[in-house]
């Protein structure tokens, strides 16, 4: 019997000191399409003495995320210690047999041979850079799978600017605060509470009884990349049945009912008209289901 997604065990490796710490909802969101994170590792010289400013700066989001630092200290000039680490590290992985998936994150062509010796073993490799100018070229052609950790930033923007136009458009403009998005169109707030906990995130619900509230923009983004990324055939419309588990397996807590939001995975979906459009599959000529896709 075939494994499904869901029961899917990934491995999160990210190289710290040549990936930057704003990355990091994108990468646990892209993992999240493969299966469950069960490893997240990051790899670099955290410490204050560091010279790698883009390694310290993942300091401030460990906990948040429940990473790993694997601490690295440069013992010599020119060396890096971290990619020695991660590699090993990977390989104690790939012979443990808890594995199914290893997400290697980097822009690094020196984890080529990593990805390709992985590959050779069974699993799927998965590789995240930063863009298609950063990264090398042999490192994406050894991996199963490479995703571009920027690649859907026009989608977020195209969604936050069609969100900004609808609230507009039905004078909902200037109820509630707005930050900027990728892309820097406007994107609602989302409230302190949500996404914290299930008790303080049901006191917040609460207390507005009856009224929706924001839904926090990584879940907003989160739901446009499993769009994203769908296996989209002729048009934009994506089946909505494999977004419950991509949201679940990034978010364990996840909860529309935090935000006073139906909990029905179809209904909640409608219920964020601002971003997305969502049709039965009679109303767009498919056969049974729900669709979703981008509004633009």
């Amino acid at each position: 019997m075939a494994e499904s997604i869901n029961d899917k065990k990934v491995a999160v490796l990210i190289d710290a000191e040549n990936i930057a710490a704003k990355n990091i909802d994108e990468i646990l969101d892209k993992a999240s399409l493969e299966g469950r994170a069960t490893v997240k590792r990051i790899y670099g010289d955290f410490s204050a003495e560091s010279k790698s400013g883009q390694a310290r700066g993942w300091n401030k989001i460990v906990s948040e995320h429940a990473l790993s630092q694997v601490q690295q200290i440069q013992n010599s000039s020119g060396k890096n210690s971290s990619d020695s680490a991660l590699i090993i590290d990977a390989m104690d992985l790939l012979y443990s047999n808890t594995i199914d998936v290893v997400c290697l994150v980097t822009n690094d062509s020196d984890f080529t041979r990593l990805a390709m010796r992985i590959a050779d073993s069974g699993l799927e490799v998965i590789g995240m850079g930063t863009s298609e100018r950063d990264t090398s070229k042999s490192f994406v052609s050894a991996c199963t799978k490479f995703y571009y950790l920027d690649e859907n930033k026009k989608a977020s923007g195209k969604a936050a600017a069609a969100a900004a136009a609808s609230a507009t458009k039905s004078g909902r403009g200037g109820g509630s605060r707005r930050t900027p998005a990728s892309g820097g169109a406007p994107v609602a707030e989302a409230p302190a509470a949500a996404l914290k906990s299930n008790g303080s995130g049901a006191s917040a619900a609460s207390s507005n009884a009856g009224k929706a509230q924001d839904v926090p923009k990584k879940v907003i983004d989160t739901i446009i990349t499993a769009i994203e990324n769908e296996d989209l055939i002729g048009d934009d419309w994506a089946n909505i049945a494999p977004i419950g588990s991509v949201l679940y397996r990034r978010f364990p807590e996840f909860d529309p009912s935090l935000w006073n939001r139906p909990k029905q995975l179809s209904q909640f979906l409608k219920s964020l008209e601002e971003y997305f459009e969502v049709k039965s599959g009679e109303e767009i000529g498919r056969t049974g289901g729900s669709y979703i896709r981008i509004r633009t």
